[in-house]
């Protein structure tokens, strides 16, 4: 079971609810609520805010850690096994921790904006759509933002620096 899982199950049967209640007053599957708690699948940004308001916590309360961040985008985590230093050989001998560890490094360095934007997408799963509205830019600077980003994080794991 996962972090994000076992916070669920937690505030759930702290409400003495059963899956299937959770799941009709967030407007889910039954199936999909198990999916979460079970660590098979991560709520998006969606879900957390629905979560989080129904239970009376915040977002963070509910996805927890940075670990988030390394796990549960998809997008973030191909992009860094794309990487050279992300290989499969290398995921064993410490170089995931290394990525993660550049992924902290990038976020400390980053302008607020930036740093919304990389969060909104990676942490969030956020749509380009939902960023630009919240930052007032356009869609399209956001994905070359995020370009940007991702090709800083890239320098930072290939043990360069992030300018």
């Amino acid at each position: 079971m996962s972090e994000i899982g076992e916070k669920l199950v937690a505030l759930r049967t702290g409400k003495c609810m059963t899956q299937e209640d959770l799941a009709d007053s967030i407007l889910v599957s039954r199936s999909l609520v198990s999916l979460w708690e079970l660590g098979k699948r991560v709520p998006d940004y969606t879900n957390v805010v629905h979560l989080a308001k129904f239970f009376g916590v915040s977002e963070s309360d509910i996805i927890g850690s940075e670990d988030y961040l390394y796990r549960s985008s998809g997008e973030l985590a191909e992009f860094l096994k794309e990487t050279e230093e992300f290989g499969q050989d290398k995921a064993s001998s410490g170089h995931e921790e290394d990525s993660r560890e550049a992924i902290k490094k990038l976020l400390i360095g980053l302008n607020p904006k930036d740093r919304a934007i990389f969060t909104g997408r990676y942490y969030y799963a956020k749509t380009y759509k939902a960023i630009a509205a919240e930052t007032g830019m356009k869609e399209p600077a956001v994905r070359v933002r995020l370009l940007r980003l991702r090709k800083k994080l890239k320098r930072l794991i290939d043990g360069g620096t992030e300018k």
